[in-house]
């Protein structure tokens, strides 16, 4: 079965062919200008923590009707990428205008060839003076080719410790910023993509958190994004099992034997 019949069959909103990330962009766009997005946080201040019902409510609509690479780039930068600004630069105009709808953060913190394993990351970044320089390439970074600022954890010297990575805010546009579309089809609409940095000069104000805090601040934002994610498959789950339902009912014959609406009953209390 292809991805779109599958969509279809669960109630899912198909993915958008040929899309690089408008969609999400838009969509942000439009919860920044109903207030959807402050409304996320507690008394509308990513610095004191998500509300969990109201994003909870929040990616149960998104996910009700816009495609799944959408709710993605909307989950990373509500989790993690707008709480941790508002923890390192809480006057910056990033997290004015993202939280606003008029920007798009990306989390650029995978990298390339050591992938989840943070501590391998080869990206680097060498203060000189009141300025500071990057090198190094991020790989498979939601909202890459969207992005109006990257949130890029390079590493300030070598070895594993958790103290040898720093936080650098960077704006897309800086001269030495090349991002690649990633080569996939899964998640259309979250703007997937390499993110390539070559002699990226920003000045050392640009270095946010802390000098060695970007691992311990990433540890401390990531658990809310896994929190965000656990509650988006919860709505998935109740998507996907009122569609079966209404599926199972529409073929009588199947809804009317005993074992088809145990096995239902089962998975819904499961969900």
């Amino acid at each position: 079965m292809s991805e779109t019949t599958l969509s279809r069959a669960v109630g899912a909103p198909a993915p958008v062919p040929g899309d690089a990330g408008a969609p999400a962009r838009t969509t942000w766009a439009e919860l920044g200008a109903a207030d959807r997005i402050r409304a996320a946080y507690r008394d509308g201040r990513p610095e004191r923590g998500v509300a969990v019902e109201a994003l909870g409510e929040l990616l149960t609509e998104l996910d009700a009707d816009r495609p799944a690479g959408v709710v993605l780039s909307a989950c990373v930068q509500l989790a993690t990428a707008l709480p941790l600004l508002a923890e390192t630069v809480p006057r910056h105009e990033a997290l004015h205008d993202g939280l606003a709808g008029r920007a798009v953060i990306a989390l650029a913190a995978t990298d390339s060839g050591s992938g989840s394993d943070l501590t391998g990351a080869q990206t680097t970044v060498r203060r000189d003076g009141s300025e500071a320089e990057i090198n190094g390439t991020k790989r498979w970074i939601t909202n890459a080719t969207t992005a109006d600022w990257l949130l890029v954890l390079a590493r300030r010297r070598a070895g594993p410790h958790f103290t040898n990575f720093d936080w650098v805010l960077v704006a897309a546009d800086t001269p030495g910023v090349r991002v690649e579309p990633a080569d996939t089809d899964l998640f259309t609409g979250s703007g997937v993509g390499h993110v390539h940095l070559d002699g990226v000069r920003v000045g050392s104000d640009a270095l946010i958190g802390g000098s060695g805090r970007g691992l311990p601040l990433f540890l401390r934002h990531i658990a809310v994004e896994r929190l965000a994610g656990g509650l988006w498959a919860t709505a998935v789950c109740r998507r996907v099992l009122s569609a079966t339902r209404r599926w199972l009912v529409g073929r009588e014959p199947l809804w009317e034997r005993e074992g088809v609406r145990l096995d239902y009953a089962r998975a819904l209390v499961r969900a």
